[in-house]
């Protein structure tokens, strides 16, 4: 049986994750075992063969910065708001989310020695369901994509990895804070060009809808293929003529001939 990370000693997990983890995973360790007392107090990180210079450097940084930085005031409030997400979701604005989402992550990941960070998967849920009540989306690690071919589905896929994608970009120590002029990229709302730009490709895939429901269903399979990792609002409107239930048959069709072809190979 495969052992997990957490349940090594602690000097066998610093070898492990010095040589092959980025450095944001190595102070997240040298940090939790600070915080679980694995390690002396004035332990910071080893230098090692694959850890040394400025790699070994920045560890000590941001493991510095894990362990002493305060807390800002407004975080609590956020995570008041991640506590009422019910009620308090419909009234935040998009940026409020991304800063909800970063407030919980520092606490509940970043600073929760806690190596299962049941409260913060937690959260992830609420989130999800919060955002996309209809189950149209699922969610691997913290990506979503869609379940169906629904624009409603694919509005809940955009707006759950734009949240997710800012909040990821802002929530480490040491990561740009607010005043920072990269905190006011990453946080900026679409410009009216990318609107633009998005709504020209949209509707460019919508005139070629009734040429798509008109494939056989191979042709439809590799249609489909092609564009699975295209934007899920253009896609949703490329296949939005073609009847949900062949999209869904014509999937499970392809996904069965390719088990089959792996099954083969493997022969």
């Amino acid at each position: 049986m495969t052992t997990r990370l957490f349940e090594m000693p602690f000097a066998e997990r610093m070898e492990l994750v010095s040589r092959w983890s980025s450095t944001q995973e190595i102070a997240y360790q040298v940090a939790w075992a600070h915080m679980r007392g694995e390690s002396p107090p004035d332990y910071v990180c080893p230098e090692s063969e694959s850890l040394r210079g400025l790699r070994l450097d920045n560890v000590r940084r941001m493991t510095r910065l894990i362990l002493t930085q305060p807390d800002n005031p407004i975080d609590e409030q956020y995570r008041a708001m991640a506590e009422m997400f019910d009620v308090c979701g419909p009234l935040m604005t998009e940026t409020q989310k991304v800063l909800m989402i970063r407030a919980v992550y520092r606490k509940e990941f970043i600073r929760n020695p806690d190596p299962h960070k049941e409260a913060w998967f937690a959260f992830v849920e609420t989130v999800h369901e919060g955002l996309d009540p209809h189950g149209r989306t699922s969610r691997k690690g913290l990506g979503f994509k869609t379940r169906d071919w629904t624009l409603e589905g694919a509005q809940a896929a955009l707006l759950l990895n734009r949240l997710f994608a800012k909040a990821d970009k802002i929530w480490d120590y040491g990561a740009p804070e607010e005043g920072d002029r990269m905190w006011a990229d990453i946080l900026a709302e679409t410009t009216p060009v990318e609107v633009l730009e998005h709504a020209r490709t949209a509707k460019l895939y919508l005139s070629q809808a009734d040429d798509t429901a008109a494939l056989t269903d191979e042709r439809l399979a590799d249609r489909i293929e092609e564009f699975m990792h295209e934007c899920p609002h253009c896609r949703s409107l490329l296949f939005s003529k073609v009847d949900a239930k062949r999209l869904y048959e014509v999937t499970q069709e392809r996904a069965w001939d390719e088990e089959e072809r792996r099954e083969y190979e493997c022969d």
